[in-house]
């Protein structure tokens, strides 16, 4: 990388690491370095000044302190702000998290802070806060809705944004005219192509679904029920296709009645679902649900009925549940956040480089609420 950065004076009385963080400082200062820019190696800087690695390697160190740059293995060294961190200019290297509420009319969240109301949510959060203090940047939390956003005026402060909950494509257009570096959080709330050329992390849907259907095959269990809130939207049909897969691969018939479709993602909806399946004397040993409200409304109905868990019907989640379920958890906290913080720091330092998707794996973590089939 040629770079011309300027020189140190060997015959000076100023320390030269202190000489090099001098230099370095002023070219960020004045934008000759800019928000976002990644600095050449430390090898590469040695060589530029002439000074030894420990030399740059102190250099680097006083400007990290001072909040001009962050330094990290994985990503190098980046610029993070243009003045030092203070009580006035704290906010010159902040990432948003931009919240963009929920767009379905059945939500129990109302839409300003539903994303975040949810513990998965608020870890997730936690988490995506220790990465970019990592960085050394400062988080910021804000509110999207088709109107534009809520920060006050302070989008001159924001480096790079984070969007997350049932994003919309008019609010997703809102946040690309900012030409901020930006990652979703899941894909834009769009039925058919969701292809918005961005950065986006996402769950794998389809292998959430199969691995609840598989966990329970591999039980014993044929009759499966499986029960979602069904809108027609991607990730749904991807679920949905996880678990009839499963039973593909079991040679498992698959039984279009044990598909329990519903237009609401409520405890009643799956209350009523299992009841009215009780009432028609449907034969059924297990029961993926998909939502957690779901799940509650089901149990509920199988105790009513006298239903055992696991003993009579085996039960497992797709996403958060109670801590008694079975469940396949769709997304680590940690490392969801270190994937998306990851590639929004490669979009800063690159912001030309061409979008991505990035998958995180299920995880399944049995509990008692599955068991193998008497």
């Amino acid at each position: 990388m040629n770079m011309d950065l300027g020189k140190v004076d060997f015959s000076s009385n100023v320390p030269l690491y202190i000489q090099v963080s001098e230099v370095l400082k002023s070219k960020i200062e004045n934008k000759n370095l800019a928000l976002g820019q990644k600095l050449p190696s430390q090898d590469e800087l040695h060589r530029i000044f002439n000074v030894s690695k420990v030399t740059i390697g102190d250099a680097i160190s006083i400007l990290v302190k001072e909040g001009y740059l962050a330094s990290r293995p994985t990503h190098g060294t980046l610029v993070i702000s243009s003045k030092p961190i203070n009580a006035e200019n704290k906010l010159k290297n902040g990432i948003c998290l931009v919240s963009c509420g929920y767009a379905r009319k059945d939500s129990r969240y109302p839409e300003s802070f539903g994303p975040l109301a949810t513990l998965p949510a608020q870890n997730l959060v936690f988490s995506i806060e220790e990465e970019i203090k990592e960085l050394g940047g400062h988080l910021l939390l804000t509110v999207l809705n088709d109107k534009g956003f809520r920060i006050n005026g302070k989008e001159n402060d924001i480096a790079g944004m984070i969007l997350m909950g049932d994003i919309k494509p008019e609010q997703l257009k809102i946040a690309k005219k900012t030409n901020k570096p930006l990652v979703l959080l899941g894909d834009v709330i769009q039925k058919g192509n969701t292809d918005f050329k961005v950065d986006v992390v996402s769950n794998d849907d389809f292998q959430a679904g199969y691995m609840a259907a598989k966990h329970l095959v591999d039980l014993g269990h044929k009759r499966i029920v499986y029960i979602h809130y069904f809108s027609g939207y991607r990730w749904e049909i991807d679920a949905l296709n996880g678990y009839k897969t499963a039973l593909k691969e079991a040679n498992i018939d698959f039984d279009k009645s044990l598909q329990i479709d519903l237009k609401g993602s409520q405890i009643n909806d799956g209350y009523e679902a299992i009841k009215d399946l009780i009432n028609k004397q449907a034969h059924f040993s297990a029961i993926v649900f998909n939502g957690s409200l779901l799940g509650t409304g089901a149990v509920n109905a199988l105790k009513e009925n006298a239903r055992k868990i696991p003993d009579d019907v085996s039960v497992i989640s797709i996403g958060s549940a109670d801590r008694e379920f079975t469940t396949v958890d769709l997304s680590d906290s940690a490392e969801t956040g270190k994937m998306l913080v990851a590639r929004l720091f490669d979009k800063i330092c690159d912001p030309d480089s061409k979008p991505e998707r990035l998958v995180v794996r299920p995880k399944l973590i049995v509990r008692s609420s599955t068991a193998k089939i008497i």
